[in-house]
């Protein structure tokens, strides 16, 4: 028992210089290994859990099936600290799928075990994860609250791994929270504390978040200082993901400072070194960037097609998820078609099995059955046709009507490219504040009743509703078909938006939310781009644009751009801002209607 104890403190030890595929296969020769069936339970426990913690972002069903077995035997020996780890295994392998209320749940349990029998490390792990988890749920408060408890038990216990995660952690919070100054200093705190420890990727990961901080704060040469230190680490370590990060950040600040080669050079660095290890969300971003890059150049058709290549990779990140609701739904549609057509079958056999009983029954005994068989026959096509419709009212709610009859009559649609449309962006501010103050169904209920006002407004105004995003509603008019009104109809909409949320803000105080809105004029590509996708979307800098009014916005006014203004300000009045600084655009002119 000593030597088993023994081998799994000196395997836990080493386990974090085993990377990958390589600690699985360590870990799992241990089960597979005769002597198995030999150990303790408890060195039984470590293996499962070890096992879980391993296979954490490599295959999830695996992670789950080891910490469920894990937890099974701790619990049935009355091994805590097995079950505490177990329950953080569970925990983590929710937080990697999104499912956040069960991430929180097995935290807290973990939590709970690991302070009955105080072991500490157990404890600032778990405090560390939960602030994770909140900080993903944008509850910045709560994560802070849990790292900084984190971060003095680690202190405390001198853990200074496990501190500099969590100095890592506040610094991003802050960061987050807009208090940009201490984000920086919490970083450079974190960076030498990760140098003392000669963990060189802690290092480049705070530098990158320092240079990312003074990139918000327009310090170009002290971003590009920072990226400089943490590209020449995350190279000499092999971190190819950060490696193609921190290229993209240098040229989007190259961008900014109108050095468009060197820009280009950085935009193409960062998509070779991302295709290296399939990295889609760092290539995407890679191509918009060369995408506003050759814009700014002037050339407008490379520009276009890193955009298409941008929106093909979205596109194939963003909606699995749609995909496979649709099918579902379809899925779901032909089975009930199924099960009415063979109910009418067996409603029609037996109809013919009493027809054959009756044999030489009276006349009217066999028209009375005729006429029922009729009725039934009839009644079932009125239900499949009531579910054909039910259909085409999804699809028509989700795809405007041309593009839904494109995409039934040619099994695709193509995407569009529109040059003169108007976007509106609307946002409620303090969303999640708001959340706190009211019960889960009373937020979903006003937020229900808030976006079913805004859909008959833009009804009212010919404007194409596009989707909503969490609190966030976008719409966009002059396409799917061109209309010259299209700035007016978007500002009129968004005045009614603005004057429908301050009446309700009137009678209902902080019962319900209040409202920024951001207007902008320009081109977008819209329609159903890559292989499958079964929502309707635009993309463009006019979008990404809007949504940069929308956060420049205040709260119950509505921010417009110059190229709107242009279009408008005979009809509505307007008030003069001035410039304005926005992210990966320079100054801009804003306006607010009044």
């Amino acid at each position: 028992m000593l030597l088993v104890i023994l081998f799994l403190s000196t395997f836990h030890l080493l386990h974090a210089r085993l990377q990958g595929q390589a600690r699985v296969d360590s870990l799992a020769n241990i089960l597979n290994s005769a002597n198995y069936s030999s150990l303790h339970d408890t060195a039984k426990v470590y293996v499962l859990n070890e096992l879980s913690s391993s296979y954490q972002g490599i295959n999830s069903d695996a992670a789950l099936k080891y910490a469920s077995e894990a937890l099974e035997l701790a619990t049935s020996i009355g091994f805590k600290k097995g079950i505490g780890r177990a329950y953080c295994n569970l925990g983590i392998r929710c937080w990697i799928m999104s499912n956040y209320p069960e991430a929180l749940k097995n935290l807290f349990a973990g939590l709970k075990i690991y302070e009955e029998i105080g072991f500490k490390s157990g404890i600032g792990s778990c405090y560390i994860m939960i602030g994770v988890v909140y900080t993903d749920t944008h509850n910045y408060p709560e994560g802070l609250k849990y790292e900084e408890k984190a971060l003095k038990l680690m202190q405390e216990t001198g853990n200074l791994s496990g501190a500099s995660s969590a100095l890592a952690n506040i610094g991003v919070l802050h960061e987050k929270m807009g208090n940009y100054p201490e984000a920086i200093k919490i970083h450079t705190q974190s960076a030498k504390l990760s140098k003392d420890l000669n963990e060189e990727q802690g290092v480049a990961i705070a530098h990158q978040n320092m240079g990312a901080l003074y990139k918000r704060l327009e310090n170009y040469p002290d971003a590009l200082s920072n990226f400089q230190a943490a590209l020449a680490i995350s190279e000499k370590i092999g971190a190819k993901k950060l490696t193609a990060e921190i290229y993209n950040s240098m040229g989007s600040i190259h961008l900014i400072q109108k050095k468009y080669k060197e820009a280009e050079q950085y935009c193409r660095k960062s998509i070779e070194v991302s295709k290296e290890y399939a990295g889609l969300d760092v290539t995407r971003d890679a191509y918009e960037t060369l995408s506003d890059i050759y814009y700014a150049m002037g050339d407008h058709k490379q520009a276009m097609d890193c955009y298409k290549i941008s929106v093909t990779i979205r596109d194939s990140i963003t909606n699995k998820e749609n995909t496979r609701k649709l099918m579902q739904q379809q899925m779901q549609y032909d089975f009930d078609k199924k099960e009415v057509l063979h109910t009418a079958q067996l409603h029609k056999e037996r109809n013919i099995r009493y027809a054959v009983f009756a044999g030489a029954a009276t006349l009217l005994l066999i028209t009375l059955l005729a006429v029922y068989a009729y009725r039934q026959k009839q009644r079932d096509h009125r239900i499949i046709s009531k579910e054909m419709q039910r259909s085409e009212e999804l699809l028509l709610n989700i795809l405007p009507y041309d593009v839904a009859v494109e995409l039934k009559s040619k099994g695709s649609a193509e995407a569009k490219y529109f040059d003169n449309v108007t976007v509106l962006m609307t946002d409620f501010v303090d969303f999640t504040k708001a959340g706190e103050r009211m019960s889960p169904q009373e937020l979903v209920q006003e937020l229900d009743t808030c976006f079913k006002a805004f859909d008959e407004i833009i009804v009212q105004c010919r404007i194409e509703k596009i989707k909503t995003v969490g609190d966030a509603y976008l719409a966009v008019c002059g396409l799917p078909k061109p209309d010259a009104g299209h700035a007016i109809n978007i500002v009129t909409a968004a005045i009614k938006i603005r004057d429908f949320m301050v009446q309700r803000r009137n009678e209902l105080g902080d019962r319900t939310f209040e409202i920024r809105i951001g207007v902008h004029t320009g081109s977008v590509v819209a329609g159903i781009v890559g292989l499958k996708k079964f929502a309707y979307d635009i993309w463009g800098d006019t979008v990404n644009t809007a949504a940069r009014l929308e956060q420049h916005s205040l709260p119950g006014q509505i921010n417009i751009s110059q190229t709107t203004y242009d279009l408008v300000y005979d009809k509505f009045a307007c008030a003069y801002r001035g410039e304005m600084a926005v992210k990966n655009k320079g100054k801009m002119n804003m306006y607010f209607v009044s």
